[in-house]
């Protein structure tokens, strides 16, 4: 991994908490709606061969790789040149 600014890379301030609480009122439309799927009962809507196919076709297979990029972001975490690179590699190992 190369840079010319190591230093520079990082942004602590860039995303505080008043910051996306304003992010997310320009969306608010749209978590409010994510926020009724659950009272509205959507999953029993769901046709039960969908959930089989998930199970089986899509979040099964896809644990493998994905565990491939966690293990990647925290190897980048392990060797980060500068301190303020290794916690934003270890939360995304951690968020993966």
């Amino acid at each position: 991994m190369q840079a010319d600014d190591w230093e520079g890379f990082r942004d602590p301030d860039q995303y505080t908490l008043p910051r996306v609480l304003r992010a997310a009122g320009r969306k608010g439309g749209r978590v409010r709606e994510l926020a009724r799927i659950p009272r509205r009962g959507h999953d029993r809507e769901l046709n039960p061969a969908w959930g089989e196919h998930l199970g089986r076709q899509v979040f099964t297979p896809a644990r493998y790789p994905l565990h491939g990029m966690q293990l990647m972001a925290a190897y980048v975490g392990q060797i980060a040149p500068v301190v303020p690179t290794s916690p934003r590699a270890c939360f995304e190992a951690a968020t993966t």
